[in-house]
């Protein structure tokens, strides 16, 4: 056991008595500036050191043995331009964060605003028209669901343009990430029950040739509803608590001359890999749901339904596909690009509620008009 003071490797060791660790006192280091050489002929470049100031541990017993530093200095300290003058501290970087903007959320706004006036407008004249053959015909109920489940999907357009220049804290950008699948599959669960049950009464037409007629009831819109409801809200739940969607910003690649990076993009990610099921059961199972109810309006397209009514069903249905099929494999590859990532997912929202709106009604709004003029008709 040594006892101190005593010379170490930095210098002399000092041990205070009263706490026992090594006092200040004897700690002194020293500065050195890194000076660069002419360059060799092969282009190599060398430094030399040159100590420039040495700080030494002062004791003040005069202040209660409180411990001050001193500063010696040797010589200058000669900077990187061979100057004297220390440079200036480095602006902060110019980053581009990639946000959405603005301009682009006011295009999905003004886009989700014609969605949800089309459907109030579909909504109203369906009830002004509740009395006529065409909409009896069709089901008023099959009309709300279409109607309703087109509006919720629209709304998605909210939390997928939510971003830090709209949301402050972290909790809300989490939220506006979980937020968007639970909007949107639960709107589109709405209307594919709807389009759904529709098909498939047209199918078991088909099936069964010695029925001319099956008569559609609430009862079956919901029990379709019903079942493909709970499916995804289990789905969602266990996607909710097990491995939530979570607002992240990522660095990018591009650099300044001072190599600091000056790009970064948001997306929405969970912390675990486990999450990685969840996106991937709820595309299949929505898409398969998709692709059945395709594959039977197909089926059953030479079935005979007042107002052709099953052909623009299928239209519909099939236009969610082509959105689905196309858009899916963009969102992919811009999945670095937060505002073409927005507007692929814009394009899908608007191109699945407008079509499915547009084919369901307009068909029965023409429909209404030439019945009106045959009764006029008839009645002259």
């Amino acid at each position: 056991f040594l006892e101190a003071p005593f010379e170490g490797a930095s210098g002399q060791l000092d041990i205070d008595p009263s706490t026992g660790p090594r006092d200040a006192v004897g700690v002194t280091y020293t500065v050195w500036n890194a000076r660069s050489t002419p360059a060799a002929k092969q282009g190599i470049v060398g430094f030399d050191l040159y100590p420039t100031t040495h700080i030494v541990p002062v004791q003040d017993f005069d202040d209660k043995g409180k411990t001050s530093f001193m500063l010696k200095q040797v010589q200058p300290f000669v900077y990187n331009d061979g100057t004297l003058q220390q440079p200036e501290t480095l602006p902060p970087p110019e980053v581009n964060r990639n946000l959405i903007g603005d301009a682009s959320r006011t295009v999905g706004y003004v886009l989700m605003g014609i969605v949800i006036i089309l459907g109030i407008i579909c909504l109203l004249w369906a009830y002004l028209r509740r009395t006529s053959r065409v909409v009896q015909a069709s089901q008023p109920i099959f009309i709300a669901l279409v109607v309703v489940g087109c509006v919720v999907m629209s709304t998605t357009t909210i939390p997928i343009s939510m971003e830090e220049t709209t949301v402050n804290d972290q909790s809300g950008l989490d939220a506006s990430c979980m937020a968007r699948p639970w909007v949107y599959l639960i709107g589109f669960t709405i209307t594919i029950s709807a389009l759904l049950t529709k098909t498939w009464s047209a199918y078991r037409v088909h099936r069964k040739l010695d029925v001319d007629s099956i008569t559609l009831r609430p009862v079956h819109f919901f029990m379709t509803l019903g079942t493909l409801l709970f499916v995804n809200i289990v789905l969602l739940l266990s996607w909710t608590f097990i491995a939530p969607l979570q607002w992240t910003r990522a660095e990018g690649r591009s650099k300044d001359v001072f190599d600091r990076t000056i790009d970064s993009h948001a997306s929405c990610k969970a912390e675990s890999n486990s999450a990685a099921p969840f996106p991937l059961v709820a595309v299949l199972l929505n898409l398969g749901t998709l692709i059945v109810a395709n594959v039977l309006a197909y089926q059953a397209r030479d079935v005979p339904i007042e107002y052709q009514e099953n052909r623009y069903i299928a239209i519909s249905m099939a236009s969610i596909l082509q959105a689905w099929v196309l858009g899916i494999p963009l969102l992919f590859v811009v999945k670095d690009s937060p505002q073409g990532k927005f507007f692929v997912q814009l394009a899908i929202i608007s191109v699945t509620c407008s079509a499915t709106m547009l084919l369901v009604f307009v068909p029965k709004m023409f429909a209404c008009r030439a019945e009106r003029r045959e009764s006029l008709e008839e009645g002259r």
